[in-house]
């Protein structure tokens, strides 16, 4: 069969656990994008279920020979390599711009201004979904004809996936080293925290969106470098790869377990009332203006 030869394994109906795993975390996050207003990173979260899900659904699809399999086998690699970039997009979403985490410390104690976060990481989030989803759709469309040139075709579209892999890696490194960064520096001036989110910070929504995060992000770093010795192991045709296990536990629960607690904490819901709390304050501040105004007339 096909799929022994490309995975050294038969998908299992494991993997159709994950599929309806997928589709209800879909209908959950869109539905709180909706409540919460939050719809970029609701956007981003929604993309990379839909990722997941149809990733899945290629993967169990894979039981069938025929003319189909190649379809299905793109289908699989694209969708459940590239889907936690949507996530992470997402993520450095939580850090840009009023009302998010950044502001909620204390924007002195980052290493770069809020609206970075989104300047630096989501260019190069993009690039990594470029490079990814050029050479999953390199190495996934290759026949089995087993010509020299198509071998050459398929190496090449693994070694296009493992540098998008990579470069995935070193931009969550990045992120993760200005992150804790900014971590110690809260850290080391808890008490000079701005204080207008004060009672905010004190709540189990804030608690447990900010554990989620520190969660979800080391869950997916370590999905991604379990993928990149994977695509390494594709090419030097190890035996690592012939065992479902691994991909269904390092990849698959991983990013359930990610997504789960991003929907359980959505920060959607967290990010609603600190826009309430600076709404109240700008008035607050317009009020004092008018007052001002009004005094030196």
């Amino acid at each position: 069969m096909y799929e022994d030869d490309y995975m050294g394994y038969t998908p299992t109906v494991g993997n159709l656990v994950f599929i309806v795993v997928w589709f209800i975390l879909l209908v959950a996050q869109t539905s709180l994008a909706i409540l919460s207003r939050e719809f970029l990173f609701g956007l981003f979260m929604v993309l990379g279920c839909v990722l997941e899900f149809l990733g899945f659904i290629g993967r169990l699809a894979l039981n069938r020979d025929g003319p189909t399999f190649f379809h299905f086998y793109t289908m699989s690699i694209i969708g459940t390599l590239t889907s936690p970039l949507f996530f992470m997009a997402a993520i450095y979403q939580c850090f840009d711009g009023s009302g998010r985490l950044i502001e909620i410390f204390g924007k002195e104690y980052s290493l770069v201004k809020p609206i970075n976060y989104r300047r630096i990481f989501l260019p190069l989030n993009a690039l990594c979904f470029l490079v990814q989803i050029i050479g999953g759709g390199i190495a996934g469309g290759v026949g089995r004809d087993g010509t020299v040139d198509q071998y050459i075709t398929s190496k090449t579209g693994l070694y296009i996936m493992f540098a998008g892999l990579i470069l995935q890696l070193v931009t969550m490194t990045g992120f993760m080293v200005i992150g804790g960064y900014f971590v110690h520096r809260v850290g080391a001036n808890r008490n000079y925290l701005d204080q207008r989110f004060t009672e905010i910070r004190k709540t189990k929504l804030f608690k447990g969106v900010m554990w989620s995060l520190c969660v979800a992000v080391p869950l997916i770093y370590i999905r991604s470098v379990f993928r990149a010795v994977e695509t390494a192991c594709l090419w030097g045709n190890s035996s690592m790869i012939h065992t479902e296990i691994l991909f269904l536990v390092l990849d698959g629960a991983f990013c359930v377990i990610a997504v789960l607690l991003l929907t359980v904490f959505h920060p959607g819901r967290l990010f609603k009332k600190t826009r309430s709390v600076i709404q109240v304050d700008d008035i607050a501040l317009h009020r004092i203006k008018d007052t001002d105004g009004r005094s030196m007339i």
